[in-house]
């Protein structure tokens, strides 16, 4: 059963190849724009204003032998990391998220049968709250994977439902396709998976 809704991911464009394009690029045009990027330095602490010998305009990044001294700092790391270079104690109320990207051959999603990918309702004996089509979602993905794997390759992505640890295996992951989809996928059709697991802030986190 699917949840009611607009179809997802309609309004959601990509870039041609990958997103590990993006940080390339921005590479790129940072340097050309006269700015230094520091490789294989990584960051054991951030000071921030008010700090000891830290100037109200200033924040201190401890990134080894030279510190770095910034009026602004972007903190684009997971919530665990975060909390540890600014300085605060982890609170443990992080929410288990956890992805499945799997490879799958089966022609019979080559007709895209939820079209980029769907919403599970609550009540699905399954362990996926989201499935997205990725060949469905992106052409240069279909062609991409046909070019390089042959015919019937698709990358399917799910999502645990909130909370959930664990949940996604071979097994699971052609059971939840088959469910959403209508389309019959057995482990052995799962050519690839990859699962990514990090704790997300709840509502109830402390700021």
């Amino acid at each position: 059963e699917l949840a009611a809704g607009p179809r997802p991911g309609s309004a959601v464009a990509g870039i041609v190849g990958g997103m590990w394009r993006l940080p390339r690029e921005l590479a790129s045009r940072a340097r050309a724009a006269g700015a230094t990027i520091l490789m294989d330095a990584p960051v054991r602490s951030i000071q921030g204003a008010g700090a000891a010998g830290v100037s109200d305009d200033a924040v201190i990044v401890d990134a080894g032998s030279t510190p770095i001294r910034a009026r602004t700092v972007v903190v684009a790391t997971g919530r665990e990391e975060a909390l540890r270079l600014l300085g605060s104690a982890a609170d443990g109320d992080g929410t288990p998220v956890e992805l499945a990207i799997a490879l799958v051959h089966a022609p019979g999603l080559d007709a895209h049968p939820v079209g980029t990918g769907a919403l599970i309702a609550d009540a699905a004996p399954i362990d996926a709250k989201a499935l997205t089509h990725a060949n469905a979602k992106w052409a240069w993905v279909d062609d991409a994977l046909s070019e390089r794997l042959g015919p019937h390759h698709h990358i399917v992505r799910l999502s645990a439902r909130d909370g959930a640890a664990d949940a996604f295996d071979e097994e699971s992951v052609a059971a939840a396709i088959t469910a959403v989809t209508g389309v019959t996928v057995a482990p052995v059709d799962v050519r690839e998976l990859h699962i990514r697991r990090w704790h997300a802030s709840s509502s109830s986190s402390s700021s």
